[in-house]
């Protein structure tokens, strides 16, 4: 559950580590996996789920884009991003007469004005509803850092260095990995899944005086939950009007109020 954390730990170790020689490693193991047993948000009724997705762009030889799930009409808002994840980035909204959405298919098209407004951008981030099913799973994920160098000496000063780079950039680890799966969370079959991590927490450390090398042996854990979804089936829609006799079965009038439903009134 915590790959992308350790893509991101790795990459700042190297950084921490660069034009060290000899250079100080860093092993990261997965350990036990737990789940919290305790039933969060699994009622197994049909409703509208959220999803993110983001497209590469491939203008403007392409202007249809194929969709994870089928959103719900009018729950899909669109943005072109340009220079994604650099310092110049900046995004321009989409209007509704920039797209149009082929449920059938379920394939988004650019229309001409679309296509102009995200000329230069290299994505396309989505958010909308789709009807399904979901649940919520809480998760305990242990790991293992294994801090080695040429001397016990070295081993504690890179030790207590990974400790500082952990302990004080944990917040923006843990965001880092929670926007990474939102943005590409993992689906097949009609079935998706995205986790968010809460907490990074680095416990114990167990020094290894049996391998050739000084090692140190950190005991760390990270909680979070799943988002568990699964589409609904095709058939399925949301109830778009009511129309009420006026009176009920007893003779009581019947008094049915107007609802707002993705910012539409519904009558």
């Amino acid at each position: 559950m915590i790959q992308q954390l350790f893509t991101y730990l790795g990459d700042d170790w190297r950084a921490l580590t660069a034009g060290q020689s000899p250079s100080p490693g860093l092993t990261l193991t997965l350990g036990a996996l737990e789940l919290n047993q305790r039933a969060l948000d699994r009622s197994g009724r049909v409703q509208p789920q959220p999803i993110q997705q983001h497209l590469a762009l491939r203008l403007p030889a392409v202007t249809a884009y194929v969709l994870e799930q089928t959103p719900l009409e009018g729950s899909l808002d669109a943005e072109a991003i340009f220079d994604p994840d650099m310092l110049s980035e900046r995004r321009h909204a989409l209007f509704p007469g920039d797209f149009e959405i082929d449920t059938a298919a379920r394939t988004l098209h650019l229309s001409a004005s679309g296509a102009a407004r995200c000329c230069g951008a290299t994505q396309l981030a989505l958010n909308y509803r789709y009807p399904g099913v979901g649940a919520t799973q809480e998760f305990t994920q242990h790991f293992e850092a294994a801090i080695s160098a040429a001397s016990w000496r070295l081993v504690e000063q890179w030790a207590t260095l990974f400790l500082a780079l952990v302990v004080t950039d944990a917040e923006a680890l843990v965001a880092r990995c929670n926007q990474a799966s939102s943005e590409t969370p993992y689906s097949a079959g009609g079935f998706s899944a995205s986790q968010t991590l809460e907490q990074l927490t680095l416990l114990a450390g167990t020094p290894d005086t049996d391998s050739g090398t000084p090692h140190l042996r950190l005991q760390g854990q990270v909680r979070g939950y799943l988002m568990l979804r699964k589409a609904s089936p095709p058939a399925f829609g949301l109830i778009e009007q009511v129309i009420s006799p006026g009176r009920g079965a007893g003779g009581q009038a019947v008094d049915v109020e107007i609802g707002v439903a993705f910012g539409k009134e519904q009558y």
